[in-house]
C-alpha cells in the first residue's frame, strides 16, 4: 500500500490492527497531516521538503501503476473469458473470436483507469501543497475528481453514456446515504424514500417494465452487449422472440374483418418456422395445422385456440406454469452459472491471489456467490415469461399491454439475492431502463439526433467522479465498506489493515459495451474489531489533544 494517506510518509502505527476501521483511518490521517504541517513550519526546505516531494512522486507513480494493473486485470480477464467462450461455442475465425478487439478494449480500459488515478492523485497533492491541506480539505477531493474526469475520453472514441450514467446513479446513491444521516430534518425526509427497506426490489420491478418490454416490443432500444446477454439468457430463440412480438401487435378487430384470418395465417406460418428451428415439436406443429384445416381456411371460422393458448403452445411448450418454471430453471441455470464465473473469479484473484487456493472457505464463498446470482438471473427470466401467461389466462388476450404489465413479476426474483447485492441490481437495472428510454426518445425524435455524438458523457462522468471521490474522502461511511479498499489501493491511501472480500459479482462487466467496466465488481467487506473501540477512541483523542496544543506528533 502507499506510504501516506494524503499528507505524509512513514509506516502506519503498530496499533493499527487493533483499531476499528474508521478510527484507524482518521487517526492515521491526523498523524500524517501533522507530519506535513511540522515539515512546513520548519521552513519547508532541506531534507523534509525533499522527503515530501519524494513521497508525493512515489504516490503518483504507484497510483498510475496500480490503476492500470487493476483495469487490465478486470477487463482483460473478462475479455479473455469471452474469447474462450466463443471458441468453445465453435467460433474459430478471427472475426468470430474478436480477440484483437478484446485486447484493444482491455488496454484502453487499463489506460483509462491508470490515467484517472494519476490525474486525481496529482491534483490532490498539488492543491494540498499550493493552497494548504487544511484549507482545501472540504473540496479538494471533488475538484481532483473533476480535474481527472477528461481521462474518460481514453476509454473509447465514441460516447459512452452507459458507464457515465451508471456512475452518476452510483453518485446519487452515495448522496442519498449522506443525506439520510444529515442533521437537517428536511434533508433527511427528502432521502427517506431512497432508504426504504424494499426500495431496491421496487426499482428492479419497475425497471423490468422498460427493459423486458423493450426487449420484446422494441429490440433496437436494448442493444449491444446487454442485448446479447438477454438473447443468451432469455431461454428462447430469436425466432420465438420475433414471433411473440408479432403476436402482440397482431390486430384482433381489423376494420376489414380480416383479424381472424391474419391470426390463422400467423399460427400456420409460426408453427412451421418454430418446428424447423427446433422450438416446437413435430407433434405440436401437426396438431396446430390440423386445427387450422378443420377451420376450413374460411375467414369466418375461428380457431379452437385463444391467443393466450397459442402463447403457451409456442413459448411455453404447452406446459402448465409450474412445469414450465421448473424446466426453465433446470435448462438455463448452467448457462447463467458460466456467465457469472468471470465477474466473481477475477476480482477474487486480484485481491486474494494465492490465498484463494489455500483457504477452502474462500472458494466456498466464491462458489456460493456465483450460485446465488446465477439462480437469481434464471428465476428472473423464468418469471418474466410467467407474468404475461397469468394475465393472458385472465383476459384471453396477448397484447403489448398484457406483456408490459406481466413482465414485472420478474422483480420478485430480487429477494433471492442478499440485501447489499439488491442495491447493486437496482442501480444497474435503473441505468439500463433509462438508457432504453433515451434510445427510444431518440428514435421517436423527442431528442435531437445531433446530441448523440456529443461528448456529454464526459460531463456526466465529471459529476460522478467528483461526487464519488468527495464521498470517498469526506464521507467514507457512505460506501458501506464496498470498495474502499480498492480505492485505497489505487489512490495511495493506507486503507484498512484487515479486510475480506465480499463475494458479490457485478453484471455491468458483462453488459457494458467495449471499454466499459465498473469497479463495483470488487465489493469488499471490512472486518472491524469492535472490542478495541475504547482503545481507538483513546488514541484518537490523544492525537487531537496534541494537535490542539500545537505539538507535532512527528517531533
Amino acid at each position: 500500500m502507499g506510504k501516506g494517506v494524503l499528507f505524509g510518509g512513514g509506516k502506519p502505527p503498530k496499533s493499527a490492527s487493533l483499531m476499528g476501521n474508521d478510527e484507524q483511518h482518521e487517526t492515521y490521517k491526523l498523524e500524517q497531516k501533522e507530519r506535513f504541517y511540522a515539515s512546513r513550519r520548519r521552513g519547508g526546505g532541506g531534507e523534509d521538503e525533499e522527503e515530501e516531494k519524494t513521497r508525493a512522486r512515489k504516490r503518483i507513480t504507484k497510483s498510475i501503476k496500480r490503476g492500470a494493473f487493476t483495469g487490465l486485470t478486470l477487463k482483460g480477464g473478462v475479455n479473455v473469458f469471452a474469447v474462450l467462450s466463443r471458441y468453445l461455442r465453435g467460433k474459430t475465425t478471427r472475426e468470430q473470436l474478436k480477440a484483437r478487439e478484446a485486447f484493444e478494449d482491455a488496454v484502453k480500459f487499463s489506460v483509462f483507469v491508470g490515467s484517472f488515478a494519476g490525474a486525481y492523485v496529482t491534483s490532490d497533492e498539488v492543491l494540498a501543497w499550493k493552497f494548504g491541506a487544511e484549507k482545501t480539505k472540504r473540496y479538494r477531493a471533488f475538484v481532483s475528481g473533476v480535474v481527472a474526469s477528461p481521462s474518460f475520453l481514453l476509454a473509447g472514441a465514441k460516447p459512452n453514456y452507459s458507464l457515465a450514467s451508471y456512475l452518476s446513479l452510483k453518485a446519487l446513491v452515495l448522496m442519498s446515504r449522506v443525506g439520510a444521516k444529515s442533521e437537517n430534518e428536511r434533508v433527511r425526509s427528502l432521502f427517506r424514500v431512497a432508504n426504504w427497506e424494499h426500495a431496491d426490489v421496487a426499482v428492479v420491478t419497475g425497471s423490468a417494465v422498460v427493459i423486458l418490454g423493450c426487449f420484446i416490443l422494441k429490440p433496437e432500444a436494448v442493444r449491444g452487449a446487454y442485448g446479447a446477454f438477454l438473447d443468451r439468457h432469455c431461454g428462447k430463440t430469436k425466432r420465438q422472440v420475433e414471433a411473440l412480438r408479432e403476436l402482440c401487435f397482431l390486430p384482433e378487430n381489423d376494420p376489414e374483418g380480416k383479424g381472424e384470418e391474419m391470426f390463422r395465417e400467423y399460427c400456420e406460418r409460426t408453427a412451421i418456422v418454430l418446428n424447423k428451428t427446433g422450438s416446437l415439436s413435430a407433434a405440436k406443429k401437426d396438431e396446430m395445422l390440423r386445427a387450422i384445416q378443420r377451420g376450413g381456411g374460411g375467414g369466418g371460422v375461428k380457431l379452437p385456440y385463444s391467443r393466450d393458448a397459442v402463447y403457451r403452445k409456442f413459448f411455453m411448450n404447452d406446459a402448465n406454469p409450474i412445469e414450465h418454471f421448473l424446466a426453465f430453471v433446470k435448462d438455463s441455470w448452467g448457462t447463467s452459472f458460466i456467465s457469472h464465473v468471470p465477474i466473481y473469479v477475477f476480482p477474487a484473484i486480484l485481491l486474494h491471489r494465492e490465498k484463494l487456493l489455500k483457504d477452502p472457505k474462500l472458494l466456498g464463498k466464491l462458489f456460493a456467490g456465483i450460485a446465488r446470482s446465477s439462480l437469481f438471473l434464471t428465476v428472473y427470466c423464468a418469471l418474466a415469461w410467467q407474468g404475461p401467461d397469468v394475465l393472458g389466462r385472465l383476459t384471453k388476450k396477448v397484447t403489448p399491454t398484457t406483456l408490459v404489465c406481466g413482465v414485472p413479476l420478474a422483480g420478485a426474483a430480487t429477494f433471492i439475492e442478499k440485501k447489499y447485492r439488491r442495491g447493486e441490481l437496482a442501480t444497474y437495472c435503473l441505468d439500463k431502463s433509462l438508457e432504453s428510454v433515451v434510445i427510444s426518445m431518440l428514435s421517436w425524435g423527442y431528442i435531437p439526433k445531433s446530441w448523440k455524438d456529443k461528448r456529454l458523457d464526459v460531463l456526466l462522468f465529471a459529476f460522478a467522479a467528483g461526487t464519488i471521490c468527495m464521498c470517498y474522502d469526506r464521507k467514507r461511511e457512505s460506501f458501506r465498506s464496498n470498495y474502499l479498499n480498492v480505492f485505497d489501493f489505487i489512490l495511495g491511501n493506507r486503507g484498512h489493515s484487515r479486510h475480506k472480500i465480499r463475494h458479490v459479482g457485478s453484471y455491468e462487466i458483462l453488459f457494458q459495451p467495449p471499454s466499459v467496466v465498473d469497479l463495483d465488481a470488487l465489493l469488499l467487506d471490512n472486518n472491524t474489531n469492535t472490542n478495541d473501540a475504547s482503545f481507538a477512541d483513546n488514541k484518537k483523542s490523544a492525537v487531537k489533544s496534541r494537535l490542539s496544543e500545537g505539538k507535532g506528533i512527528a517531533n
